[in-house]
């Protein structure tokens, strides 16, 4: 596939000129203001990249990188396409016309108050800008504290149910030699999922995960077309989420939701 193909991941590019106060320009805005997630916005104008070819650049771990790919992809910078176990990144240009639009409609009243602002205030123009929160060393970033860890008999076929049906992305495999996987980790969204093979010493153990998924009926289906055995059909009953339970081919139980409603 490529970045013409209409099978690329389902982000909504922004169209059109937008004002100071729509939601389409606070996303592009949004994205922008972080340096990594601009320097990969000019990575990408060069050329189409894989997450891990990307990372070489950064001081950072793959799963951090990851979330800043889907914060542009979020805001319709950025758009993918599969290819396999591996993901191709490209630049979304419609939307940084959009953001160049806005401000040449803005640069006509900017440049004369900016002027007059450094004539009469000159400090200004050597501001400080403070720095983000303060990082934590404890752990790498972009993992949570704590992880879910599937001990399944088949971890390989668990890995393929999560990116294939959850959109999760593998970031790293270990194998024994003979096929086995010693341990995975795949990123959902936000979260980082532990994936091993059971063992004699290590006996597979059915685990419960709750996952919130942007749609979850059409995550419910896809489970159950990649050979999940349904337990719960998507509903609401007195709550704010809309829940469906599914359990996959190798045993581990997914409660899938999306917040749909404010209770009063």
């Amino acid at each position: 596939m490529s970045p013409d193909s209409t099978e690329d991941t389902e982000r909504t590019a922004p169209a059109g000129n937008a004002g100071s106060g729509s939601p389409e320009l606070d996303r592009l805005l949004s994205a922008l203001a972080n340096p990594t997630r601009r320097q990969l916005i000019e990575q990408l104008g060069r050329a189409p990249n894989q997450a891990t070819s990307l990372a070489a650049s950064f001081d950072m771990t793959l799963p951090s990188l990851i979330q800043h790919l889907r914060w542009l992809e979020e805001s319709g910078l950025v758009g993918s396409w599969k290819e396999g176990r591996l993901r191709n990144y490209f630049l979304r240009a419609d939307s940084l016309r959009m953001v160049e639009a806005w401000l040449n409609g803005q640069r006509t009243a900017w440049e004369p108050r900016c002027v007059r602002t450094a004539v009469y205030f000159p400090e200004v123009k050597d501001g400080n800008t403070q720095r983000g929160p303060v990082r934590r060393r404890f752990k790498p970033e972009g993992y949570s504290s704590a992880s879910p860890y599937l001990i399944v008999p088949g971890a390989a076929s668990a890995i393929e149910f999560i990116t294939n049906v959850f959109g999760g992305e593998e970031i790293r495999r270990f194998e024994d030699g003979a096929g086995g996987v010693l341990h995975a980790e795949v990123c959902i969204d936000d979260t980082i999922v532990m994936v091993a093979d059971a063992a004699a010493d290590w006996p597979p153990v059915g685990a419960h995960v709750h996952l919130y998924v942007p749609h979850v009926d059409a995550a419910y289906h896809a489970a159950l077309q990649a050979g999940a055995v349904s337990l719960r059909e998507p509903d609401q009953e007195g709550d704010r989420d809309r829940l469906g339970g599914v359990r996959d081919p190798t045993g581990t139980t997914w409660w899938i939701a999306t917040r749909v409603a404010h209770q009063s």
